[in-house]
């Protein structure tokens, strides 16, 4: 199950690339994609908001290295990770709509770089998970 150590490593990294985001002035920066500005106009604390994907990153990574055998595995396996397999594609497929210049989170705002960086690492985290599942066990 290489594809999911692959998918677990992805999972932190983008946990890692959100922590240093809530550590940092980036928020009110004006530098990010526009999830994470919808994000710091809209929360109360944005750096609570951005730990809080973290975390939840971190858990998608842990089902990806339990998924590839790595650690024992956890509650609602199948379910979990087809769940989590599910939220990546959807979330990356928000790239096709920014392609053509619509903004999904802010319709008013111009896509940026950063969106479509974005939404590009999000959709291929959600393709090698879904690799994932469909590959047969090594």
């Amino acid at each position: 199950m290489r594809l999911f150590m692959l998918g677990s490593a992805l999972s932190f990294s983008a946990a890692a690339a959100h922590a240093t985001i809530a550590v940092s002035d980036l928020h009110s920066s004006g530098q990010l994609h526009a999830t994470s500005l919808y994000a710091a106009a809209t929360a109360a604390n944005p750096a609570f908001a951005t730990l809080t994907v973290v975390c939840l990153l971190m858990v998608w990574g842990a089902y990806a290295l339990a998924a590839a055998g790595r650690i024992a595995p956890l509650p609602m396996m199948p379910q979990a990770i087809a769940a989590i397999t599910a939220l990546y594609l959807v979330r990356g497929l928000f790239l096709v709509p920014q392609l053509m210049g619509y903004n999904v989170f802010t319709a008013g705002d111009p896509v940026s770089p950063a969106d479509l960086i974005f939404s590009a690492a999000v959709l291929v985290i959600g393709m090698v998970h879904a690799a994932g599942v469909v590959q047969k066990p090594d």
